[in-house]
């Protein structure tokens, strides 16, 4: 909450932003020094309880750095921040946008000192944050949630509408800066072409531990860098919430489409393991899917990565052949009737390839090889042999520089694929409750099988349908029917989005939530998947009638 002082010096703000022609929000969002302290990390709208904003943006030569200082940030910081990246996208004076947090900021990496600022910030999360982290937490950063659900239900803003039209749409404001946009005809709606205000920049996200439900927008990025600790999970239908509107319904039933991986040919049971089953996807299941693009494998190539962004030219000086030279009548005569000199067409189709050649230099492999060197190979009908006795594509090292006894040969693998591959029959029902069906009968008949294998696999089916059971029905339901509307051919990830942005405003005044965050306000809820006291026993009693309702017409 503000106080008095601070709502007064956030309207003198809010009048200076807007005769700049900004909205009010990006005072949200601090522009932050190098090296800064708490102080300076705050801004008149950063709420009394915050230690700091939720993110901080610095300038270092041609490269704009984003600190997400905060897993959570208020509805004005998701505004602030999604009006910040689209404009610095459309800034041709510079060479990238950095989206990035770190456990290792320090001066010898070039970044700033803190940027989750307290080592112990721990101490302060309710019991509840605590258990959300899953397997990533004491390994990793929680890196964004886009909002805190539970913060909105302590101060009373789930019940006003207005403040939860705003939050969401502040989250999907933001995904699509971070995924860039044509600028569009006011009167048509359409994109123009070469407009003067579409994005050109490309938006880096180098998300160093958890991103969750609304973070996944920064995955929508030009280039996702992840490190060994990258992790994204959705944590919402364990609070009995949908999807926020971030386009995963759109993107989800497409894992691995874009670069035409293996996943690809499994992406629609790859998204119901991700979507339905509380199930978290590590760093090398984002690649293999597709959901980032590049593995850096270590934190501390950040530091280089932003000084090597900043050594760049900016996107206008970025010249390859020569620039047609044009003489002084062309340019009076384009003067003189109000038209602006054209684009630099000799070099537009090398324009942010500097930004591409340094993310590639310093990755260790990327999204798009997976075809000549996945690990998962043996899931095609026809796989090439990589190395002898390998059985499968692999990531090629130097034999020179290891041992001879020593395996040449680093397997690219995925277990979401895997399974998404081993039950892709079961996880492709239409029905969500045969669906969960399936994975109890696999799992029952497979416990008494002699072969370990099988009986893995048996396990691995019990741990599937027990993180459906986990959540609450009419989630998993409104969310399984969100993914078969999104993998439509007809479907636009503007239309998802708003698609899920209407059934998760439905689902806020629905009891599962407040149910949930009745019980997590009073620290009765530890852990993800604990709280069992939903409106439904299971995803049986779940009407198609509600589910319709929530979704709301089209």
């Amino acid at each position: 909450r503000l106080s008095r002082a601070a709502k007064a010096a956030a309207r003198d703000a809010a009048r200076t932003a807007r005769r700049s022609g900004s909205p009010p929000s990006v005072l949200s969002i601090p522009s932050s020094p190098r090296y800064a302290g708490l102080s300076e990390l705050r801004t008149p709208l950063t709420p009394d309880d915050h230690d700091t904003a939720g993110a901080a943006v610095r300038q270092m030569g041609c490269v704009r750095r984003i600190f997400l200082l905060n897993p959570y940030l208020t509805g004005d910081e998701l505004a602030g921040l999604g009006h910040y990246v689209k404009r610095m996208s459309r800034n041709r004076g510079i060479s990238a946008v950095l989206i990035a947090n770190n456990d290792d900021d320090d001066k010898a990496n070039m970044a700033m000192p803190t940027t989750v600022i307290d080592t112990d910030r721990t101490d302060k999360l309710s019991p509840v944050d605590l258990g959300q982290f899953g397997p990533g937490y004491g390994r990793a950063w929680h890196v964004s949630g886009g909002y805190d659900p539970l913060e909105l239900y302590e101060r009373g803003s789930h019940a006003d509408p207005g403040a939860v039209g705003a939050i969401l749409d502040g989250a999907r404001n933001l995904a699509l800066s971070c995924r860039g946009a044509p600028e569009l005809d006011p009167a048509t709606g359409r994109p123009v072409e070469d407009g003067a205000s579409a994005s050109r920049v490309p938006v880096v996200a180098f998300p160093h531990g958890l991103l969750n439900d609304g973070g996944s927008a920064f995955l929508l990025s030009s280039y996702v860098l992840a490190t060994r600790d990258t992790c994204f999970r959705l944590l919402n239908p364990s609070r009995g919430l949908s999807l926020d509107p971030t386009g995963l319904s759109f993107v989800l039933p497409r894992a691995g489409w874009e670069y035409d991986q293996i996943s690809a040919e499994y992406s629609s049971s790859i998204a119901v393991i991700a979507a339905l089953c509380n199930y978290e996807l590590d760093a090398e299941d984002l690649l293999e899917t597709g959901l980032a693009t590049h593995m850096m494998r270590e934190a501390s190539r950040l530091g280089p990565l932003e000084f090597g962004l900043g050594e760049l030219d900016p996107f206008d000086a970025q010249i390859v052949k020569r620039k047609k030279v044009h003489t002084m009548d062309e340019r009076e005569e384009m003067r003189d009737r109000n038209l602006d000199l054209p684009e630099d067409l000799n070099n537009a189709p090398y324009k942010g390839r500097n930004v591409a050649n340094l993310i590639g230099n310093m990755c260790e492999y990327d999204a798009a090889g997976t075809d000549i060197m996945s690990g998962n190979g043996d899931l095609r009908a026809t796989t090439a042999v990589d190395a002898p006795g390998s059985g499968r594509m692999g990531l090629q090292r130097d034999p020179s520089l290891y041992p001879e006894d020593e395996d040449v040969v680093v397997k690219r693998s995925s277990r979401v694929v895997d399974l998404a591959a081993t039950f892709d029959p079961i996880l492709k029902m239409g029905r969500t409750v045969d669906v969960l069906e399936g994975l109890r009968e696999v799992a029952s008949s497979h416990r008494s099988k002699s072969d370990p294998e099988e009986r893995e696999c048996g396990e691995v089916a019990r741990e599937l349908a027990d993180g459906m059971e986990s959540q609450s029905p009419l989630a998993v339901r409104v969310i399984h029917r969100l993914l078969q509307l999104g993998a439509g051919r007809s479907e636009t990830l503007e239309g998802c989005m708003e698609r899920e942005g209407r059934a998760q405003r439905n689902m806020f005044t629905q009891d599962d939530f407040k149910f949930w965050a009745e019980a997590a306000s009073k620290g009765k809820v530890e852990e993800i998947g604990e709280f069992k006291g939903w409106k439904h026993r299971g995803v049986g009693d779940v009407t198609d009638d509600e589910v319709e309702e929530i979704i709301g017409a089209e």
